[in-house]
């Protein structure tokens, strides 16, 4: 059976190596609030044109307790994410390439304790079929 390793998963293990101060997931939890500053990925879409590249759309959620913080980490997450991303091998797949779909911008959230800045991005990842 063929598939790909999950880009979500690439990205929370490469941005957990990055930001070991930071809560890093795929599913806030109930306690946002207290496991600040908090990286949510979730892919909300992609396509593919061979079996091993699986180019995939995600959305990173950035969350602080501060616009500055929550801007600052999601800037930072986008430099890495385009800068020193591609070409590590991560959980068995490479990344081939990182593009910018959507720059960190501050979305609502319904709380008055923190933060939420939300980038889009498209990571073009090379796997073996599972």
């Amino acid at each position: 059976m063929a598939g790909y390793v999950p880009a979500e998963t690439v990205l929370v293990e490469y941005l957990t190596g990055k930001f070991p101060d930071a809560f890093v997931c795929t599913e806030t939890p109930d306690n946002l609030e207290e496991v600040l500053p908090a990286i949510q990925v979730e892919r909300i879409g992609g396509t593919d044109s061979v079996i091993t590249l699986d180019v995939a759309r995600v959305d990173v959620d950035v969350f602080a307790a501060s616009r500055e913080d929550a801007r600052n980490l999601s800037e930072e997450v986008r430099s890495l994410l385009r800068n020193d991303l591609i070409g590590l091998t991560i959980s068995g797949a490479v990344v081939a390439d990182v593009v910018t779909v959507s720059a960190p911008a501050k979305q609502f959230w319904d709380s008055t304790t923190l933060r939420r800045f939300v980038a889009t991005y498209e990571a073009t990842i090379h796997c073996n079929p599972l």
